[in-house]
């Protein structure tokens, strides 16, 4: 007679393991966050200064933002809308805002596009991405570029990165 091969955890086990992998899932498609050029001596706030206050900027607002925003691309963000006065969560600048009390750090490369994201009233995330037409080219040394990463270079939770955005 043959044994009973019924097991219910190893069933179990195996009903709920991932069927996907990574060349047929969405990941491709989901936004980065890069700090690597974050720079609060140029203007902004620390992560310290961040931890110390309440409201929507904190630093646990800012994390529960983040895990929103890596959820999709970076260009759906530029098409979402929030607020009172239907501002988009991602808006994109020709070149670093003139008139800002913001300095720009001389390590980020002149041909970046600036923005930023909304987080709350006044609270951003201001910093820039990989223009779209050069999604995917290749740098000088043989690195794939990627538009769909936002690297963070300030927080600014007083609205001083593009000032004239608040009128």
């Amino acid at each position: 007679m043959g044994r009973n091969t019924k097991n219910s955890r190893r069933d179990r086990f195996l009903e709920e393991a991932p069927k996907d992998g990574i060349e047929n899932s969405d990941i491709a498609t989901r936004s980065s966050f890069n700090f690597s050029y974050f720079s609060p001596t140029n203007g902004g706030q620390t992560f310290d200064d961040w931890s110390k206050v309440a409201g929507s900027a904190t630093l646990l607002s800012l994390c529960k933002k983040l895990v929103d925003y890596t959820g999709s691309p970076l260009s759906y963000w530029e098409t979402q809308r929030a607020g009172a006065g239907g501002l988009k969560v991602l808006s994109y600048y020709k070149q670093f805002p003139t008139g800002t009390v913001f300095k720009k750090p001389n390590s980020i490369p002149h041909d970046v596009r600036w923005g930023r994201f909304r987080l709350g009233n006044k609270v951003r995330l201001a910093g820039f991405s990989i223009p779209t037409q050069l999604d995917g080219q290749l740098d000088d040394k043989g690195r794939r570029l990627s538009s769909n990463i936002f690297y963070v270079v300030y927080l600014d939770k007083e609205h001083e990165f593009y000032p004239v955005e608040a009128h």
